[in-house]
C-alpha cells in the first residue's frame, strides 16, 4: 500500500460533501486490479464516499485547517466584500460555484462574506442561497473542528460578523 497522507480516523475536507472521517482504508478491485481505497463518512449527508488512493488529489480532498489557519479565515470574513451587485445572478453564481468547488477555506470564507453583504442590499437568487447555504456549512464545521467548538456556535459567530 502507498505512502497515505490520509490514515485511519483522520478528519479530512471535500469541496462538494465538507467534513468527513476516514472510517478505514480498504482494498478494492476496480477494472481488473486491486487499489488501497479510503472510505469517508459524511456525518452531515450521513452518506460513505470511498476514493482510490490514487484519486485523492483530483477529488480536491485536503486535511482541515488548523487553529491557527483559522485567524485567516476570519480576516476575510472581517474584510471588505468584493461583488458587483449590479451583475447578472448567473455571472455571480458561476463565479461562486467555482470558488466553492476549489474547496479552499479562503475562497469559502470570500464567498460566504460576499454573498452575506450582497444579501443586506439586495434578494439573493436561489442558487445564490444555496451556495452560500453550502459554504457557510462547509466552513462553520471546518473551523468549529479546528477550534474545538460546537458547529452552531461557529455557524452563528460567522453570521454575526458578515451581517454587521
Amino acid at each position: 500500500m502507498a505512502n497515505l497522507a490520509y490514515g485511519e480516523g483522520s478528519h479530512v475536507v471535500h469541496p462538494k460533501y465538507g467534513l468527513g472521517k476516514v472510517e478505514r482504508i480498504v482494498d478494492r478491485t476496480l477494472t481488473e486490479r486491486t487499489v488501497p481505497c479510503l472510505e469517508i463518512h459524511f456525518s452531515y449527508h450521513d452518506m460513505k464516499l470511498t476514493i482510490p488512493v490514487d484519486q485523492v488529489d483530483r477529488s480536491g480532498l485536503r486535511k482541515p485547517i488548523s487553529k491557527k489557519d483559522t485567524n485567516d479565515v476570519f480576516k476575510v470574513l472581517k474584510g471588505r466584500a468584493t461583488f458587483d451587485a449590479k451583475r447578472r445572478s448567473a455571472k455571480r453564481v458561476a463565479d461562486y460555484q467555482k470558488r466553492v468547488r476549489q474547496g479552499d477555506p479562503l475562497s469559502l470564507a470570500e464567498v460566504v462574506r460576499d454573498l452575506s453583504r450582497l444579501a443586506l442590499k439586495k434578494t439573493l437568487s436561489y442558487e445564490e442561497r444555496k451556495i452560500l447555504s453550502e459554504a457557510l456549512r462547509i466552513l462553520s464545521r471546518e473551523v468549529a473542528l479546528a477550534k474545538g467548538r460546537n458547529p452552531e456556535e461557529v455557524l452563528l459567530e460567522i453570521e454575526r460578523i458578515v451581517n454587521r
